[in-house]
């Protein structure tokens, strides 16, 4: 297990770690896993911090893993939605 997967196991509201697990995840080609990683990541960092790199990757992510829900990328500072490619 990675170090960001013992990470999470410690603290599951840790949205940095469900960060840095996408990017192990994305690196070892599993693209489907990284982007449910990163959505989580994003839905966890408090407000306050900076997402608007974590949203970019999620997108890039969702949009490698065919049949992935990905994010609409209308704007960084609205609210999360993930659409099926059929809806958006």
């Amino acid at each position: 297990m990675s170090s960001a997967g013992r990470a999470i196991l410690a603290d599951m509201s840790c949205g940095i770690c469900y960060d840095t697990l996408a990017l192990v995840l994305h690196a070892k080609g599993d693209d489907d896993e990284a982007a449910r990683a990163q959505a989580i990541a994003v839905n966890l960092t408090p407000d306050g911090y900076d997402t608007d790199e974590m949203r970019q990757r999620w997108y890039e992510y969702s949009s490698a893993a065919p049949g992935t829900r990905r994010p609409t990328r209308s704007s960084t500072s609205a609210p999360l939605v993930a659409c099926s490619d059929a809806g958006c």
